[in-house]
This record gives structure tokens, C-alpha cells and sequence, in this order.
């Protein structure tokens, strides 16, 4: 069973926790990270969710993202979740933190609550996608694709990714002043 810490919705510990499913049920706002994960010629690497996950199965998403455990933080849980997702061993020094992002939302008629304090961080990494172990309960495929061809996608084709409209609109506001 696995124990998240419940947090404020500004981030901050409440000193509680809860079990995964307990906190969705409720809609307690807890801690996750989100790794997006660019290469030298600014391509980022997407992963499709596997068609096993609750919440948008089958979608294309970001490189990394999972719930930072009880007693864990932030960056732990990204290294880990890097390994664990796609077999990317990544230290530290290599996250760079971007901005935090909060989403509050109810899906499946209100069954599944969604209040998380997300911590978003860019890891640059030339990786070669064909030596990837990729998480089967978690993954079903990845992809490099240039962050501009992503931009255009996810407007063209919204429902083929999760939808991340605030997330997506900074990602690439700074990717286009980072990488012009």
C-alpha cells in the first residue's frame, strides 16, 4: 500500500498522510513530480500511458511524472521514477527545477479527485530510445519528437495527449526563449 504525505494547497506539509487511493477518493492535495526530459537537438521524449493506468489511459504524456511517497521528496522520487518508468539513471545535478504547477480537478463523474502541488523539472539528456526499459504497468511506448512538432501537436490532436493546457503553455514558452 503505498502512503503519500497530505500537503496544503500552497505545498506546504500538513504533518498527515494517507493512502493513495484514500487521497484521491477525498480529494486531499498531495505532492508530485513532472520530468520533462530534452535532448541536444530539442527533442523531448514522450511516453504513451500504458492502457493499465485509471486516469487516461492509452494518452501521450510528458517524459516522467508519479507521486512523491510519504516521507520521500521531490528529487528522490524524480530519480527514482526516472529508473523505475524507463530505465534512465539520472543524478541530482541533472534536474533543474522549473516551476511548481497545481491542478484541481474532479474525473470519472467525480470518483477520482485530483488535487496535486506539482514540482516541474527539465533534464537535459541525449538518450537513445531503443535501450530504454520501459515499466509495463506504466508505459506502453515512447517517442522523441522536437518540442516545436509537440507544441502542434497537442493543439491538433488535444484528446491523443493528457490534457496539461497551463503546464503545456510554460514548458514551451520556455523551451521557444531557451532554444530559438
Amino acid at each position: 500500500m503505498e502512503f503519500l504525505d497530505i500537503i496544503n494547497e500552497d505545498g506546504s506539509p500538513t504533518g498527515k498522510i494517507a493512502t493513495r487511493k484514500e487521497i484521491h477518493e477525498t480529494g486531499l492535495w498531495h505532492l508530485c513530480i513532472h520530468i520533462w526530459m530534452i535532448n541536444s537537438k530539442g527533442e523531448i521524449l514522450i511516453q504513451k500511458r500504458s492502457m493499465e493506468k485509471v486516469t487516461w489511459p492509452g494518452l501521450w504524456d510528458l517524459s516522467v511524472a508519479g507521486h512523491v511517497t510519504a516521507e520521500e521528496n521531490a528529487i528522490n522520487t524524480a530519480i527514482t521514477e526516472c529508473w523505475e518508468e524507463i530505465g534512465v539513471k539520472i543524478e541530482e545535478k541533472q534536474l533543474e527545477f522549473l516551476f511548481n504547477i497545481k491542478y484541481n480537478e474532479e474525473l470519472h463523474e467525480g470518483q477520482f479527485r485530483r488535487r496535486e502541488f506539482i514540482k516541474v523539472f527539465l533534464v537535459k539528456l541525449d538518450i537513445e530510445i531503443n535501450k530504454l526499459k520501459l515499466q509495463e504497468d506504466e508505459v506502453d511506448e515512447v517517442r522523441l519528437i522536437h518540442y516545436k512538432d509537440l507544441e502542434k501537436e497537442v493543439k491538433i490532436n488535444s484528446d491523443e495527449f493528457i490534457p496539461r493546457e497551463q503546464e503545456y503553455a510554460a514548458i514551451f514558452k520556455l523551451l521557444h526563449e531557451r532554444y530559438k
